[in-house]
């Protein structure tokens, strides 16, 4: 690092600008696990580490250092050394590490470190895990060229690449490095890195890095951060910069079906529904057509409600409604329109009926048909017929017959509902009954005769 002197006529200014413009670089050269076992690595986890949150430091301003990655500490210790040695070391213990494995610390820059350079050395109080960070200067420049914060990339369709186009130099070492680019949106980050050849030169060279952002990542406004690495004598320099921002998803994806409605068969008396489930950018309308001679769109009213979501409900349909189909159009914020397979079928099948023969199971004969000739119905409003069988007192079979016996004897009777549109028919079980023998009578009129010595009586 260096400070260029100003010509100027005043030695006193001369020597205050000096101090004034004073800059301390911290670029991350180096973090290099000193112990034989790197309870990171041995854990699967990359190795933690230290970064400023600027490149160069003015007296009297603070550098803010932080670490990442610590996530099996929550205490460490914190050294910084100065090149050229200076009689007292700058120490930080049990600096409590967060959560989430970062920690932070700040450092006051004094006008004595002009020239300085620092190795900052920091052990990890459970892990044993020494990182040594060492700050120079390194890489000069890194500039994102595009996309920026203030004219974002709009991606409307996923998966997706990011294309970031930048430029570095450096003023030292002539090593290759590696460009790293982050595109983040709060915990959610797709990350991807490429080799970059050395560039020392003040002049700056373009290079481009990709990432590509998959189908399912998350809509909304996007950070690009773009991190250089390079060689430099034993340690690596990092340098990096970040977009607030630069991305933007906005992706607007056409309504698609996913469930496709079924068949709906059901017993009359009962409600049919057929549903859909659909997917697709925004608010998603739902509109539900039935195919007559062509799909016609369906209003809510009589046996239909629910046309406008997702699922159609058909209350108590008839059973002569059998066999029409129906399909949903589903329409989102991006064409084209989504319509289910138009398959969806309704069957009414007949509900049951039941008849009970209904009446008197005892008669007298009175030489008229005798019988019981009602019957208690459920379901169809179809007409009911009776049918008469037995045996009479003398031994004569009767029936079957409709009409009811006149003679006295033991008999039974069915009866048979007969179907309507949307009711099957019905049989009852035989229902016993009676004609008992009716009571004789006898009269004996009175006569009266004169006596002739024959015999008379009454009649």
């Amino acid at each position: 690092m260096y400070v260029k002197s100003l010509q100027i006529e005043n030695p006193y200014n001369n020597q205050l600008l000096q101090r004034l413009l004073l800059s301390l670089a911290f670029i991350l050269l180096a973090t290099l696990g000193v112990q034989a076992q790197n309870a990171y690595t041995n854990a699967g986890l990359p190795v933690p580490t230290v970064t400023s949150d600027k490149d160069d430091y003015a007296p009297g301003e603070v550098a803010i250092i932080t670490g990442k990655g610590w996530t099996l500490d929550s205490l460490v210790d914190i050294h910084l050394e100065e090149d050229p040695a200076h009689d007292h070391h700058h120490s930080y213990h049990d600096t409590k590490v967060n959560t989430d494995g970062t920690w932070r610390i700040e450092y006051p820059i004094e006008e004595r470190h002009l020239g300085t350079k620092f190795t900052v050395i920091v052990d990890g109080k459970q892990s044993g895990y020494q990182s040594l960070a060492y700050f120079t200067d390194g890489i000069d420049a890194i500039n994102i060229i595009s996309p920026l914060s203030t004219n974002p990339l709009q991606l409307t369709s996923l998966p997706n690449y990011v294309l970031v186009n930048f430029s570095y130099s450096t003023t030292q070492g002539n090593q290759p490095g590696t460009a790293t680019l982050i595109v983040r949106r709060g915990n959610t980050e797709y990350t991807y890195s490429k080799s970059i050849p050395a560039h020392q030169s003040q002049n700056p060279r373009i290079d481009q890095i990709s990432v590509q952002i998959p189908s399912d990542a998350p809509q909304g406004s996007y950070d690009i951060e773009l991190i250089l690495n390079q060689t430099q004598g034993s340690g690596l320099a990092s340098k990096n910069t970040t977009e607030m921002g630069a991305l933007l998803l906005n992706i607007c994806t056409a309504p698609s079906i996913s469930y496709q409605p079924f068949n709906s068969t059901i017993t009359y008396g009962n409600s049919a529904y057929f549903t859909a489930t659909a997917s697709g950018t925004g608010t998603l309308t739902y509109q539900w057509e039935e195919l007559t001679t062509s799909w016609n769109p369906i209003s809510n009213g009589g046996i239909y409600s629910g046309a406008t979501t997702a699922t159609l409900t058909l209350t108590k349909p008839p059973v002569d409604w059998s066999g029409r189909k129906y399909r949903v159009v589903v329409t989102g914020e991006c064409n084209p329109l989504a319509n289910s397979d138009g398959n969806a079928r309704l069957t009414v099948n007949k509900a049951s009926s039941t008849v009970v023969v209904a009446g008197n199971d005892t008669f007298i004969y009175n030489g008229s048909a005798q019988g019981p000739a009602g019957a208690d119905v459920t379901g169809s409003t179809g007409a009911v017929s009776y049918s008469y069988n037995g045996t009479s007192n003398g031994g004569a079979s009767y029936g079957p017959s409709s009409t009811a016996p006149t003679l006295a004897g033991t008999y039974s009777v069915v009866a048979t509902l007969t179907a309507d549109n949307n009711f099957n028919g019905a049989t009852s079980a035989p229902y016993g009954f009676t004609i008992n023998k009716a009571a004789a009578t006898v009269a004996v009129n009175g006569k009266t005769v004169t006596y002739d010595g024959q015999a008379h009586g009454a009649s």
